[in-house]
């Protein structure tokens, strides 16, 4: 008999793991629902998809993008509102282009055809998040599908235009900086030298920080091959640094404190994880189960950890808003509307509106960092050129004073 690995929520919200012998997959679900677990995935002990843990990270991923997935899961809940059976629906999805962007869906058609539920089908299928894994099961036990398949196609669609919105922002001050640093490179490597030359012929002594330009300008002609090795070495170094937690938790402490990125990023967090928490709740999870789930969105090692804190608390029945709050995690706007929300019992809809407020607010915050971050690379680049520029005006004027 397969021995099967599971990863579930039990019904106090933690995540459980574990191995069980099952003569199919639909046979292990069976039996971890039988015992009150909700399954996460259930795969058979030599497959490789288990040694791969599914995250939000689609920045690192081999699997779908945001759109696709948004895509694939807005054509899925049409076409089974239309009443075509699971299997065929799935199949349809492939054909109109899941097969040409590589996206193995077939694996999960197989599954279901073999009589898995399918959020445990999609568990074949490299890229689908965890939250979204559990949404489905959601929707699946509640009978509800299509419904939570458009609910999912809506935050994806949102998650992607924020994605798209950032990155956009992003793009002028990343040329402004290229081109920064491009003229600034021209103007050392191949503008200064003449003057250096000139000044020297004159007997002028070069102004130092104009030595000390054209030293390093000669240090890494000389020597780039030693700084491309230590660059290297200490990527390498990082890389393994990074992977220690407590080091991966000191850099997300710092970055929350940043000036102006630390605000973008709680604000960001603070959407992405209200907008899951609403999403999750509104479709029948609960909210220890989907506190546990929408905390895997989060990347930051703090909010996880200030999260973790709530959802203990929210285990030992001591409420949600009054831990939050505590916490820190969520901005107190945030924690205050929460609290409001669990007051009057529409959490899941008060959640979706504190989503909303902090999609605005970190637009807000990323025009306000793109308005100090574009001007202030053009005046640090006007400052240095104008250094290095009165010196050697300094000096070539100095050339007259000798000759009379």
């Amino acid at each position: 008999m397969p021995l099967y690995r599971y990863k579930a929520v039990n019904g106090a919200g933690d995540v459980v793991e574990g191995t069980m012998d099952a003569p199919t997959q639909s046979a292990a679900v069976r039996q971890l629902n039988s015992t009150g677990l909700v399954p996460i995935r259930a795969d058979e002990a030599r497959s490789s998809l288990w040694s791969r843990p599914i995250s939000l990270n689609f920045g690192r991923r081999r699997g779908p993008s945001l759109v696709q997935l948004a895509m694939f899961t807005r054509e899925l809940a049409m076409l089974l509102d239309a009443g075509l059976p699971l299997d065929r629906a799935l199949q349809a999805t492939l054909d109109l282009g899941s097969r040409q962007s590589g996206w193995r869906v077939d694996r999960a058609i197989e599954r279901v055809r073999g009589g898995a539920t399918l959020a445990h089908a999609l568990t074949a299928v490299e890229g689908f998040p965890e939250f979204y894994v559990g949404m489905i099961e959601a929707g699946e036990a509640s009978g509800n599908l299509p419904a939570v398949l458009n609910n999912l196609t809506d935050y994806l669609e949102s998650m992607a235009r924020l994605r798209e919105s950032l990155t956009s922002a992003l793009i002028y001050p990343a040329l402004v900086a290229v081109t920064c640093l491009g003229s600034l490179a021209i103007f050392v490597g191949f503008v200064l030298p003449q003057f250096e030359g000139i000044l020297r012929e004159a007997g002028v002594a070069v102004p130092l920080g104009v030595s000390i330009l054209l030293g390093s300008t000669q240090f890494v002609g000389n020597w780039w091959w030693l700084l491309l090795i230590l660059a290297a070495a200490l990527w390498l170094l990082w890389r393994r640094q990074i992977k220690q937690p407590e080091t991966r938790r000191a850099v997300h402490r710092l970055i929350l404190h940043l000036p102006l990125i630390g605000e973008l990023v709680r604000k960001t967090i603070a959407s992405r994880f209200t907008r899951t928490l609403g999403l999750l709740l509104q479709n029948g999870v609960t909210l220890s189960a989907a506190l546990t789930i929408a905390r895997a969105t989060l990347a930051n090692l703090v909010m996880r950890d200030a999260i973790d804190g709530v959802a203990l608390s929210v285990r030992e029945g001591k409420g949600f808003a009054e831990p939050l709050a505590r916490s820190g995690a969520l901005p107190e706007l945030a924690a205050q509307l929460i609290k409001v929300g669990e007051e009057t019992s529409r959490l899941a809809e008060i959640l979706t509106k504190v989503a909303d407020i902090y999609d605005w607010e970190m637009r807000r915050s990323l025009d306000r960092l793109l308005a100090f971050l574009v001007p202030g690379l053009t005046i640090a680049m006007g400052v240095i050129v104008a250094a290095v520029v009165s010196s050697i005006l300094t000096a070539m004027f100095s050339i007259y004073d000798i000759a009379m």
